[in-house]
């Protein structure tokens, strides 16, 4: 679970980065929100109770799903796992950039810790 929690940390924390790096006009003094940080605090709150209230649950969906598969290689955890993530992507386009840097933030944080893939029991 901490390995979800810093995942979703993490990947709030580069979107705001990236969003910053992109968008340089919402840096500007006319824009108010955003000049005292106040917009991008608000923005990670939000990111923050969308990703605890979808992501964890979906995850631990995925997780179970992956569990009930014979252990095999790696490759195939990430694979199936890339699957079952794309699922939400399809019906949400948009969704695309935060699913992934989510999942692959997550499954590196596993892999990082041990051999095989951690699944949450």
């Amino acid at each position: 679970m901490k390995k979800i929690l810093l995942a979703i940390i993490v990947s709030i924390i580069l979107i705001d980065i990236a969003h910053l790096i992109i968008f340089p006009e919402f840096r500007s003094e006319q824009n108010l929100a955003y000049a005292n940080g106040m917009g991008y605090l608000f923005i990670s709150l939000i990111f923050f109770i969308a990703y605890v209230v979808i992501r964890i649950p979906v995850t631990l969906i995925v997780d179970y799903v992956i569990k009930r598969f014979p252990p095999k290689k790696q490759i195939y955890d990430y694979l199936i796992q890339l699957i079952l993530f794309s699922i939400p992507v399809i019906f949400a386009p948009g969704l695309a950039v935060y699913v992934y840097l989510y999942f692959h933030l997550l499954f590196l944080f596993r892999v990082m810790k041990g051999k095989k893939t951690q699944i949450i029991e």
